[in-house]
């Protein structure tokens, strides 16, 4: 099998699959989010990328990016982030 052959393969198998998982995880935690939250769209799609990179919890660091947000709804966003991407 060729280098080329190999590479279309890897992405034929691994990494369409994995993005195609993502962008499902993303869309459903948005629309959650959105459906429960009066949130700008911007900010609700850094909160599910920073979410979801950090293994489902929003890190001390970037919560002082939402220091608007009480905790609890930090707390709410995280468990919908998590259930979208299970």
């Amino acid at each position: 099998m060729t280098f080329l052959a190999t590479m279309i393969q890897y992405a034929l198998e691994e990494e369409i699959p994995s993005e195609l998982r993502f962008l499902q995880g993303y869309d459903r935690a948005c629309r959650e989010i959105d459906a429960e939250f009066d949130l700008p769209q911007k900010d609700i799609s850094r909160l599910v990328r920073m979410i979801q990179g950090n293994d489902g919890q929003l890190s001390r660091n970037k919560r002082s990016q939402f220091i608007i947000l009480p905790d609890d709804v930090i707390e709410r966003i995280e468990v919908i982030v998590q259930g979208a991407f299970r």
